[in-house]
């Protein structure tokens, strides 16, 4: 109708330094750097994670690039990860163990089991893909909070 370069992008899970702790991984991380028990739930649900960095730079090539008008665009890692993975991963780096209570939290009624996105399609009309790999951002995203005042 009225000829807009309109793009719609669908990004997954952005994470990084400066999130708020009412998300999952900065949740986790803080618990325990503090010490603090963490109750979830039986973690199979699978997630793709973004690191920030990577979405910020999809965003800027996408606003530049030709012939994407119009177009519904995945913004992802395109990795999956159980939830049980990432914690795995987060205990390991800080070295906590015995703080996180698995399946101390029941699923949500509507709790989606499987979340990614295919990103064949950024790939393709962009030539986008992630930089930052999961182990790397959970390490920068740790290595943040630690700089940071926690308390």
């Amino acid at each position: 109708l009225y000829r807009l370069p309109v793009v719609v992008l669908r990004p997954t899970l952005a994470y990084g330094p400066g999130q708020g702790t009412d998300m999952f991984m900065p949740s986790l991380i803080r618990s325990l750097v503090e010490e603090r028990s963490f109750v979830m739930t039986p973690g199979e649900q699978t997630r793709d994670f973004l690191y920030i960095t990577d979405l910020v730079d999809a965003l800027i090539k996408t606003s530049v690039a030709q012939g994407v008008q119009g177009e519904i665009i995945n913004i992802g890692s395109g990795t999956p990860v159980r939830l049980l993975d990432l914690v795995a991963m987060v205990e390991g780096m800080l070295d906590k163990k015995g703080l996180v209570r698995i399946g101390g939290r029941d699923y949500r009624p509507d709790e989606i089991m499987d979340y990614h996105v295919d990103t064949s399609k950024v790939k393709r009309l962009i030539g986008w893909e992630p930089r930052i790999s999961l182990e790397e951002g959970i390490k920068l995203t740790i290595e943040s909070f630690l700089s940071r005042d926690v308390t």
